[in-house]
């Protein structure tokens, strides 16, 4: 049933946008994200770990390891990247309230900033 769902989802998205539908802000697939995605690609190794609260669609879309701080036992030291979301998680909040003096952006666009963590 999942990859049933999933697949019929891929499909009507990916015939959405030969339809010329462009996906919405909150889609994984949309401009802002596809270029979040690229710079993260050509700029993070992969030796190197990105916070954000969705790890594997950033791992499918990436090919970074990403976690989720306070679950699992990670911790946001473990980390060497911050990816905001505008449409993200209280865990977000908390980073930028906790840990602002440790953040340097270092990429951005109209939903997403990415932030070196400084060590």
């Amino acid at each position: 049933f999942l990859v049933f769902t999933y697949s019929t989802k891929f499909s009507a998205g990916i015939q959405n946008i030969k339809n010329g539908r462009q996906p919405d802000a909150k889609d994984p697939y949309s401009s802002y994200a596809t270029e979040t995605y690229r710079y993260i690609q050509n700029n993070v190794s992969e030796e190197e770990t990105i916070i954000f609260f969705k790890p594997r669609a950033l791992y499918l879309n990436t090919g970074r390891l990403s976690i989720v701080t306070d679950i699992n036992g990670h911790r946001f030291e473990e980390a060497d990247y911050f990816l905001y979301y505008e449409y993200g998680t209280g865990m977000q909040s908390r980073i930028m309230k906790n840990h602002s003096d440790s953040l340097e952006p270092v990429f951005s666009n109209k939903k997403f900033i990415l932030y070196k963590i400084s060590k």
